[in-house]
């Protein structure tokens, strides 16, 4: 599992192809088979 926080020199400014992401809590359980999206790059070298 991977996480990370970054801290940027200036405020972002959101477009329909920058957005924020919603967190679950800690206590969200998923339906069985409940289709969800994920990406990243992780480790590329």
């Amino acid at each position: 599992k991977d996480s990370a926080l970054v801290k940027l020199a200036q405020r972002v400014n959101f477009t329909k192809h920058i957005q924020p992401i919603c967190l679950p809590s800690n206590c969200s359980d998923l339906p069985a088979n409940t289709p969800f999206y994920a990406t990243g790059w992780g480790k590329i070298d």
